[in-house]
Protein backbone atom coordinates (compact mmCIF):
# COMPACT_ATOMS: atom_id res chain seq x y z
CA UNK A 1 0.00 0.00 0.00
CA UNK A 2 2.74 2.56 0.73
CA UNK A 3 4.14 1.88 -3.06
CA UNK A 4 1.05 2.60 -4.42
CA UNK A 5 1.10 5.71 -1.95
CA UNK A 6 4.36 6.88 -3.22
CA UNK A 7 3.33 6.28 -6.67
CA UNK A 8 0.66 8.36 -6.81
CA UNK A 9 2.28 11.19 -4.70
CA UNK A 10 5.69 11.30 -7.21
CA UNK A 11 3.38 11.19 -10.45
CA UNK A 12 1.06 13.91 -8.91
CA UNK A 13 4.42 15.86 -8.64
CA UNK A 14 6.28 15.60 -11.87
CA UNK A 15 2.82 16.14 -13.48
CA UNK A 16 2.17 19.54 -12.22
CA UNK A 17 -0.04 18.50 -9.14
CA UNK A 18 -3.37 17.30 -10.94
CA UNK A 19 -3.09 17.63 -14.58
CA UNK A 20 -5.48 16.31 -16.45
CA UNK A 21 -4.95 12.36 -18.08
CA UNK A 22 -6.49 11.40 -21.61
CA UNK A 23 -6.19 7.74 -23.16
CA UNK A 24 -4.72 9.81 -25.71
CA UNK A 25 -1.76 11.37 -26.60
CA UNK A 26 -0.98 14.14 -28.32
CA UNK A 27 0.70 12.49 -31.21
CA UNK A 28 1.93 9.17 -32.20
CA UNK A 29 5.62 7.86 -30.65
CA UNK A 30 6.98 7.11 -34.78
CA UNK A 31 6.23 10.92 -35.20
CA UNK A 32 8.15 12.03 -32.06
CA UNK A 33 12.22 13.34 -32.10
CA UNK A 34 14.76 12.95 -28.58
CA UNK A 35 16.05 15.48 -27.38
CA UNK A 36 19.58 15.10 -26.06
CA UNK A 37 19.48 18.09 -24.03
CA UNK A 38 17.04 16.70 -21.84
CA UNK A 39 19.27 12.80 -21.51
CA UNK A 40 20.93 13.28 -17.94
CA UNK A 41 19.97 13.77 -13.97
CA UNK A 42 17.45 16.72 -13.12
CA UNK A 43 17.67 17.83 -9.56
CA UNK A 44 13.96 19.44 -8.31
CA UNK A 45 14.61 22.82 -7.40
CA UNK A 46 10.94 24.46 -7.26
CA UNK A 47 7.72 24.81 -7.91
CA UNK A 48 8.52 28.03 -9.70
CA UNK A 49 4.82 29.74 -9.46
CA UNK A 50 4.34 28.52 -5.91
CA UNK A 51 5.26 31.23 -3.12
CA UNK A 52 5.41 28.95 -0.38
CA UNK A 53 8.39 26.74 1.12
CA UNK A 54 5.93 23.74 1.05
CA UNK A 55 7.08 21.83 -2.07
CA UNK A 56 10.37 22.36 -1.82
CA UNK A 57 10.35 21.20 1.14
CA UNK A 58 8.68 17.87 0.30
CA UNK A 59 10.47 17.48 -2.99
CA UNK A 60 13.85 18.53 -2.36
CA UNK A 61 16.85 16.19 -3.41
CA UNK A 62 14.29 14.36 -5.98
CA UNK A 63 16.18 13.01 -9.13
CA UNK A 64 14.20 12.75 -12.77
CA UNK A 65 16.94 10.55 -14.68
CA UNK A 66 16.08 11.03 -18.29
CA UNK A 67 17.30 8.85 -21.44
CA UNK A 68 16.97 8.28 -24.75
CA UNK A 69 15.12 4.62 -24.90
CA UNK A 70 14.76 4.59 -28.76
CA UNK A 71 15.06 6.44 -32.06
CA UNK A 72 11.36 8.16 -30.59
CA UNK A 73 11.28 7.91 -27.28
CA UNK A 74 12.70 9.13 -23.52
CA UNK A 75 12.62 6.72 -20.58
CA UNK A 76 11.99 8.83 -17.59
CA UNK A 77 13.01 8.22 -13.79
CA UNK A 78 11.78 10.14 -10.75
CA UNK A 79 13.85 8.68 -7.90
CA UNK A 80 12.87 9.95 -4.34
CA UNK A 81 15.61 11.81 -2.40
CA UNK A 82 15.07 9.39 0.91
CA UNK A 83 15.13 6.09 0.70
CA UNK A 84 15.70 3.78 3.29
CA UNK A 85 16.56 0.14 1.89
CA UNK A 86 17.62 -1.37 -1.67
CA UNK A 87 14.08 -2.49 -1.71
CA UNK A 88 11.77 0.62 -1.16
CA UNK A 89 14.35 2.09 -3.76
CA UNK A 90 13.55 -0.57 -6.30
CA UNK A 91 9.55 -0.11 -5.73
CA UNK A 92 9.73 4.05 -5.14
CA UNK A 93 11.50 4.73 -8.80
CA UNK A 94 8.57 5.57 -10.78
CA UNK A 95 9.28 4.98 -14.84
CA UNK A 96 7.90 6.45 -17.30
CA UNK A 97 7.66 6.72 -21.19
CA UNK A 98 8.08 10.02 -22.80
CA UNK A 99 7.99 11.20 -26.28
CA UNK A 100 7.81 14.62 -27.46
CA UNK A 101 5.45 16.61 -30.10
CA UNK A 102 6.19 19.97 -31.07
CA UNK A 103 3.44 22.60 -32.05
CA UNK A 104 4.03 25.98 -32.85
CA UNK A 105 7.86 25.99 -32.13
CA UNK A 106 7.34 24.71 -28.58
CA UNK A 107 7.81 21.62 -27.42
CA UNK A 108 5.22 19.08 -25.31
CA UNK A 109 5.91 15.86 -23.75
CA UNK A 110 3.43 12.96 -23.80
CA UNK A 111 4.12 11.00 -20.52
CA UNK A 112 2.52 7.45 -19.61
CA UNK A 113 3.32 5.94 -15.95
CA UNK A 114 5.01 2.52 -16.56
CA UNK A 115 5.62 1.80 -13.10
CA UNK A 116 1.50 0.66 -11.77
CA UNK A 117 0.21 -2.71 -12.80
CA UNK A 118 -3.22 -0.87 -12.85
CA UNK A 119 -5.09 1.10 -15.62
CA UNK A 120 -3.27 4.31 -15.04
CA UNK A 121 -0.34 3.13 -16.98
CA UNK A 122 -2.54 3.42 -20.23
CA UNK A 123 -3.49 7.21 -19.96
CA UNK A 124 -1.26 10.37 -21.22
CA UNK A 125 -0.48 13.43 -19.51
CA UNK A 126 0.70 16.02 -21.18
CA UNK A 127 3.29 18.19 -20.28
CA UNK A 128 5.33 21.44 -22.06
CA UNK A 129 8.43 21.93 -21.14
CA UNK A 130 11.19 24.66 -21.76
CA UNK A 131 14.86 24.37 -21.32
CA UNK A 132 17.07 27.11 -20.81
CA UNK A 133 20.94 26.34 -20.78
CA UNK A 134 20.48 23.91 -17.71
CA UNK A 135 17.60 24.76 -16.45
CA UNK A 136 14.24 22.64 -17.63
CA UNK A 137 10.37 23.56 -16.86
CA UNK A 138 7.71 21.80 -17.09
CA UNK A 139 3.59 22.73 -16.60
CA UNK A 140 0.73 21.28 -17.06
CA UNK A 141 -2.79 21.64 -17.74
CA UNK A 142 -5.05 22.07 -14.95
CA UNK A 143 -7.94 19.03 -14.47
CA UNK A 144 -10.46 22.10 -13.33
CA UNK A 145 -9.51 24.16 -16.26
CA UNK A 146 -10.52 21.56 -18.65
CA UNK A 147 -13.22 19.98 -16.97
CA UNK A 148 -14.54 23.06 -16.85
CA UNK A 149 -14.39 23.42 -21.11
CA UNK A 150 -16.89 20.49 -21.03
CA UNK A 151 -14.95 18.57 -24.47
CA UNK A 152 -14.12 15.23 -25.15
CA UNK A 153 -10.94 13.95 -26.41
CA UNK A 154 -11.99 10.56 -28.67
CA UNK A 155 -8.72 10.65 -30.04
CA UNK A 156 -5.35 11.81 -30.90
CA UNK A 157 -6.60 14.28 -33.67
CA UNK A 158 -8.69 15.68 -31.06
CA UNK A 159 -5.96 15.87 -28.41
CA UNK A 160 -3.84 18.10 -30.61
CA UNK A 161 -6.47 20.46 -31.94
CA UNK A 162 -7.33 21.15 -28.09
CA UNK A 163 -3.71 21.38 -27.00
CA UNK A 164 -2.77 23.18 -29.88
CA UNK A 165 -5.91 25.77 -29.39
CA UNK A 166 -4.94 26.52 -26.12
CA UNK A 167 -1.16 26.55 -26.00
CA UNK A 168 -0.69 30.16 -25.84
CA UNK A 169 -3.48 31.03 -22.94
CA UNK A 170 -1.61 30.75 -19.97
CA UNK A 171 -4.60 30.69 -17.82
CA UNK A 172 -5.10 26.97 -19.15
CA UNK A 173 -1.61 25.94 -17.78
CA UNK A 174 -0.80 24.57 -13.91
CA UNK A 175 2.00 25.76 -11.89
CA UNK A 176 4.84 24.06 -12.93
CA UNK A 177 8.12 22.36 -12.31
CA UNK A 178 11.77 23.66 -12.08
CA UNK A 179 14.73 21.26 -12.14
CA UNK A 180 18.37 22.16 -12.73
CA UNK A 181 20.73 19.81 -14.36
CA UNK A 182 23.79 18.49 -12.84
CA UNK A 183 26.74 15.79 -13.63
Amino acid sequence: MKHYIFIVIILLFFTSCESYVSKYPISYSNDSFIISELNGYWKYHSHYQDTTDAWTASYNGSLLRIMAFNKHEHLIELIPDIIKTQREYLDDILIMRGFTTKINGEIFINLMNLSNDDDTESLFTIQKIHLSKDTLFTTGISPKMFKSLNIEIESIADHYKFIKSIQNKKEYWDMGFKFVKFE
